[in-house]
């Protein structure tokens, strides 16, 4: 299980080129890797990655919710012996997250 910053989600049910499709995302900030920082590169800051639902129900719970929240999601690898991927089991809401105020600089 990790903590993430929940700054979108998305949700389809439908038919695309004949096939059914019910799908769901949720979009999380991310940290920016700064352990290599140094006179020829330089990273600060977040990233959204994007996070595949195994349908679009998780979606159906959290859309009364108003983003960003914090939530606690529960994950599994899962692969065909060649490739793998991160899969969603859960996803449980913990904490509205408030704007912080900007201070202005003189």
């Amino acid at each position: 299980m990790a903590r993430f910053k929940i700054v979108g989600i998305k949700r389809f049910t439908g038919r695309v080129d004949g096939n059914d499709i019910d799908s769901g995302k949720l979009f999380v900030e991310c940290k920016l890797d700064d352990s290599r920082n140094g006179k020829d590169s330089h990273a600060k800051g977040v990233f959204t990655e994007e996070l595949k639902l195994p349908s679009s129900e998780l979606v159906k719970r959290l859309e009364h919710l108003p983003l960003p929240f914090l939530a606690d999601v529960d994950t599994e690898r899962v692969g065909n012996g060649k490739q793998s991927r991160e899969v969603v089991l859960d996803v449980r809401p913990v904490a509205p997250v408030v704007a912080q105020p900007v201070k202005a600089t003189a």
